[in-house]
């Protein structure tokens, strides 16, 4: 073999050994990164741990809050305070436990009736179709908005609650559809309600993504990542947010990303406890579809056991079906990986004993209840008819009550009156000072010294005293209506909505539409009383009917009818 062929042979192996060597830095760093990944995983579900176990602490929490939304409603005396206080725990109720949320939405219901407040009826009813649809009851969510009647009759303040309780029966976080409706049904949904939900919002594009379905997720991305930055760290909306991420990423196969934003969403809902979630299930069946080596068992039954709790107390139908079927999936690898241990048929033998032993017990138990109950069926016969006796003096007790529920009726006409009389008496003052200036003008004018210090020295004048009349009846009405000017502002565009120059006070329209919520509509009379002419009563509430959120709106027959 000649030199120059050796030389050749020598060339093309230290090319194969180079290449070797570049093989296996690229082998390296690919094992590397994976590593990388893998223990920041491991480090973010170690997390997840911790709050699992500390997730009695924050349901505490919770607990205590609404202990002291309570302690709120045992001393709100008037109707609209009591109201405020009954929806307060309704809805920190509304994510935690959502039996006792529909109770005291109920009882704000009731509270409506009572007051004939229409708008509070329909606000207590969307609400409770709302926890219905989100616990996975459409039947029931949708039987409640059908009591409503049509669309048109809501209220406009409502009418995005009643969107987004009817979207939200559509809306499943998971592969399993907590929902049978077809595509072209809830498309039709979509396009009905999706115009009265807050653009650029967390509900709009919690919608978007889950009914919708057709969107490009690098455009939603940031959007989405600008809500998140906004939200406080650890609420609903922090959950929210990282979930509809986890669903982004998703579609774009960034499943590292996925998982990441997943934990944290379950993290933040075990925080705020919110029990309606589905973040915890959807770890549990990715975990589930990883733990081919049995190393996670321990950390998914405690997984489970948190979901089981959070479903049972929500009374959530979706997720138990979801956690069922989770459920079956990790008893079957458990079965396939411990088949072998022999040792698990002999406990699985003295567990049924066991269990054996205490159905046996609970059976005797029972049966010697049922004995006592069978002693004690002629006591209550006797019972029976002492609670007859007791129901006629409660109906008694009623008649007295509705009796006194007409007092109080008059009592708050009176106190109407009561608001008007010293206004209008204040109105009076002014017109004297104003007759005063006038008078005193005519005597500097003609040159009568005398009679004009003798003027002065008997009048009250005060050039603040418009300003001290509208200060009165400002913290006189607002004393009385607290949540009148949220509940006009509600009424207007956001560009046209009205905030006083002080706290506690009201604006120029503001002040008129008050007088019109207490009787008063003429535009003669509240000029009269306000010291404004007439034209400029005229312009302001063409002001106000301009600036309404739909046209036409009747807004001074809605305020008169307000309270």
């Amino acid at each position: 073999m000649s030199e120059k062929q050796n030389m050749s042979i020598f060339a093309v192996t230290k090319n194969q050994h180079e290449m070797r060597h570049i093989y296996l830095i690229i082998a390296l760093l690919l094992a590397s990164s994976l590593t990388v990944s893998a223990s920041d995983h491991e480090k973010l579900l170690k997390e997840l741990d911790q709050e699992v176990a500390n997730s009695g602490t924050y349901i505490k929490q919770k607990e205590a809050e609404i202990t002291r939304l309570k302690g709120n409603l045992s001393v709100a005396a008037l109707p609209t305070d009591r109201y405020l206080s009954i929806k307060q725990i309704a809805i920190a109720y509304s994510k935690f436990d959502s039996d006792s949320a529909l109770a005291y939405l109920n009882r704000c219901y009731q509270l409506g009736e009572q007051t004939k407040n229409t708008e509070w009826m329909q606000d207590a009813t969307i609400r409770q179709a709302f926890v219905f649809a989100d616990r996975g009851d459409s039947f029931t969510s949708t039987a409640k908005l059908e009591t409503l009647g049509n669309f048109a009759n809501i209220a406009p303040p409502l009418r995005e609650e009643y969107a987004q309780a009817t979207l939200m029966r559509y809306i499943g976080y998971s592969a399993l559809p907590l929902s049978q409706a077809s595509p072209a049904e809830m498309q039709r949904a979509w396009a009905t309600f999706i115009p009265y939900i807050k653009p650029n919002s967390l509900p709009y594009y919690l919608f978007y993504i889950g009914i919708h379905g057709k969107y490009s997720p690098r455009q939603v991305e940031p959007r989405i990542k600008q809500l998140l930055a906004k939200a406080r760290p650890h609420t609903y909306d922090d959950a929210l947010a990282r979930i509809l991420l986890y669903q982004i990423y998703r579609k774009m196969g960034q499943d590292d990303a996925a998982l990441e934003q997943l934990v944290r969403s379950a993290i933040a809902d075990i925080r705020c406890a919110n029990r309606s979630s589905s973040s915890l299930v959807s770890i549990i069946e990715l975990l589930n579809g990883k733990n081919d080596d049995g190393a996670q068992t321990s950390r998914l039954l405690s997984y489970i056991k948190l979901a089981q709790e959070d479903i049972s107390t929500y009374k959530d139908v979706g997720r138990s079906m979801q956690l069922l079927e989770a459920q079956r999936k990790i008893n079957e690898d458990y079965i396939q990986q411990t088949h072998h241990q022999q040792s698990l048929l002999a406990i699985s033998l003295a567990t049924l004993f066991i269990l054996l032993l205490i159905v046996l017990w609970l059976w005797r138990k029972s049966w010697q209840k049922l004995a006592l109950r069978k002693e004690t069926f002629s006591k209550q016969q006797e019972e029976i008819k002492q609670r007859q006796q007791e129901d006629d003096k409660k109906e008694k007790t009623i008649a007295e009550l509705t009796r006194q529920l007409a007092r109080m009726e008059a009592q708050r006409q009176s106190m109407k009156a009561a608001v008007v009389k010293p206004f209008r008496l204040l109105s009076e003052i002014i017109k004297d000072i104003k007759t005063y200036r006038k008078d005193m003008s005519r005597l500097l004018a003609a040159g009568m010294n005398r009679e004009a210090k003798r003027l002065a020295s008997n009048s009250i004048a005060k050039d603040q005293a418009a300003e001290l009349l509208y200060a009165q009846f400002d913290d006189t009405f607002l004393s009385l209506h607290p949540d009148f000017v949220a509940r006009f502002n509600a009424l207007l565009r956001p560009e046209c909505r009205l905030v006083a120059e002080k706290d506690h006070s009201l604006t120029p329209e503001q002040r008129i539409y008050a007088l019109i919520s207490l009787g008063v509509e003429e535009s003669v009379n509240i000029a009269e009383i306000l010291q404004y002419s007439t034209q400029t009563v005229y312009n302001y509430r063409l002001k106000i009917r301009k600036s309404t959120l739909e046209p036409n709106f009747k807004i001074a027959r809605y305020v008169k009818e307000m309270y």
